[in-house]
């Protein structure tokens, strides 16, 4: 059976970056590729990645360069289902912020899993538990795949 999950910037970004919890991301960015988990995402986990990724290299001299430009083209290639989301569903993302006191960037993967129906796996303890109040959520690290 195949499990609907909305992925956050923090996810995307392990499989590319050796971070705590980067074995579970690669985990589950395989069980997409093998057909067993469907992941979702907003838009904006394309620039939240690239962002992450010119910091880690750019600001913090962690990470080659090459490296990221290279990371980069393989997350724009992933065929992920990246959810349209309309003036509603963008409202609801402001009002989302207010209620559960998160970042506007944040509350979109909340709109986003609960547009499609899924649940989302950050590996953000702060978002997860707020977004429990409202959606189902779980951190990367208690997936189950």
């Amino acid at each position: 059976m195949e499990k609907k999950l909305t992925v956050d910037a923090n996810v995307a970004l392990k499989w590319f970056i050796q971070e705590d919890y980067s074995e579970k991301a690669l985990q589950l960015l395989q069980a997409f590729r093998d057909g067993t988990a469907d992941l979702n995402a907003p838009p904006i986990i394309h620039y939240e990645t690239g962002n992450a990724l010119w910091i880690l290299s750019s600001k913090l001299k962690q990470v080659d360069q090459e490296y990221t430009k290279q990371a980069y083209r393989h997350l724009l290639a992933l065929p992920l289902r990246t959810t349209h989301l309309d003036s509603d569903d963008l409202q609801e993302a402001l009002n989302t912020s207010y209620v559960l006191n998160l970042t506007y960037y944040d509350a979109l993967y909340i709109v986003t899993a609960k547009k499609t129906r899924s649940t989302l796996v950050s590996a953000d303890q702060e978002l997860v538990r707020k977004a429990k109040q409202v959606i189902g959520a779980t951190h990367i690290a208690d997936l189950k795949i």
